[in-house]
């Protein structure tokens, strides 16, 4: 098998492209936008101007989160941030695609990676070889797709079950009472220890960052504090079963409930919601389902983040609390299912990275 350099396979295309910016992206549209986020289609536009031009399939690197991407239909490039490759030879684009995929580069947190993809060397064993290697990895690849799909089926389910019981959380169709989060509960917003002392992360209280706010339920986090961190810096602990809500850019009232004592950092605001006045599973789904609207109404065109009186000042909808609390019983039921689906999503990509790893240390495929 022959190894060649990155610049001998792989050209950028990047340059001379349109880009769309993120305040421009619609829900829906005509056409895809794809950027560097984890989802394959962030977005959509109908402004057919911004086409991206390209004769045969691309891979989109995202040069801040290292998500690549393999893109066979038409769609706008989105944000900044994301390079788009092309084969520069006659090559399975796919086989390309998952060759990169498991390349590894340094992780040097949210800066650019794109210099260090560069240096790798490719392995171009004959084409019929590369096509069998990609048809191996898209079966393994469809299991994901499958577990996904159903993950997202369960999303759906719940945000049905929300309009049929309250109506939509932006137009107030049924004509709930209004309330402010600031009259459900105490809303503070967390703090970041000082890095320069080690042992305030030698510790065993989970700290979130607003990147972690992803699951309904959060039960860990990537960084952990001590007890003194919390007694001599911004941090404080947040009592079990709280909101935590995001406040900054992107992840703005990106949202999760804590099932462990914890803390977060100081782009997070959060409080323990009177239970006589509110189902705090009950909110969570208000706002994830009114989010943009929510976000549209707070902050002004030009500003990115929220603050913590605005997070304070944000208006949702009532029912009467026997209603919110069936609600969450019904979410309770949606949940334990969906945590079947993850464990089979787990076990797909398990498979999914033992095959690739296996492919390209040619341990499936013999020459």
């Amino acid at each position: 098998m022959i190894w060649y350099n990155f610049s001998e396979i792989i050209k950028d295309k990047t340059g001379g492209n349109p880009k769309l910016k993120v305040s421009e992206y619609l829900n829906k549209g005509e056409i895809p936008v794809v950027d560097q986020g984890k989802k394959l289609i962030s977005g959509f536009s109908n402004n057919k101007s911004l086409l991206y031009k390209f004769t045969k399939p691309l891979i989109l690197f995202g040069d801040h989160t290292c998500i690549f991407k393999y893109i066979d239909f038409p769609f706008i490039l989105g944000a900044d941030g994301v390079k788009a490759l092309e084969a520069k030879i006659d090559i399975e684009t796919k086989y390309l695609y998952y060759f990169l995929c498991s390349a590894r580069l340094p992780d040097t947190g949210y800066d650019r990676h794109f210099k260090y993809l560069k240096r790798i060397k490719i392995p171009l064993p004959p084409l019929e070889t590369q096509q069998k290697i990609a048809a191996i990895l898209d079966k393994a690849d469809e299991l994901i797709q499958n577990d996904k799909q159903i993950l997202e089926k369960y999303d759906q389910l719940a945000q049905s079950v929300f309009l049929e019981m309250f109506g939509d959380p932006v137009t107030n169709s049924m004509k709930w009472n209004l309330s402010k989060l600031n009259e459900l509960g105490i809303w503070k917003s967390g703090g970041t220890p000082s890095r320069q002392i080690a042992e305030y992360f030698n510790g065993d209280i989970p700290w979130l960052t607003s990147g972690e706010l992803e699951n309904i339920y959060t039960f860990e986090s990537i960084e952990q504090i001590c007890e003194q961190a919390i007694r001599e810096s911004s941090a404080k602990l947040i009592e079990k079963d709280s909101l935590l809500l995001g406040m900054y850019d992107t992840a703005a009232l990106k949202s999760t409930i804590n099932k462990v004592e914890c803390s977060c950092n100081q782009a997070i605001a959060f409080a323990k919601l009177d239970n006589k006045k509110a189902n705090t599973v009950f909110v969570y789904y208000f706002i994830q389902f009114g989010k943009d609207f929510l976000r549209r109404m707070q902050r002004g065109v030009r500003q990115k983040n929220m603050n913590l009186s605005m997070i304070k000042n944000l208006q949702i909808f009532l029912p009467p609390i026997e209603l919110q609390n069936r609600f969450a019983e019904i979410i309770k039921q949606i949940e334990t299912q969906k945590q079947v689906a993850c464990q089979s999503l787990q076990k797909s990509e398990e498979l999914f990275r033992g095959l690739l790893q296996g492919v390209f240390r040619g341990e499936l495929i013999n020459e």
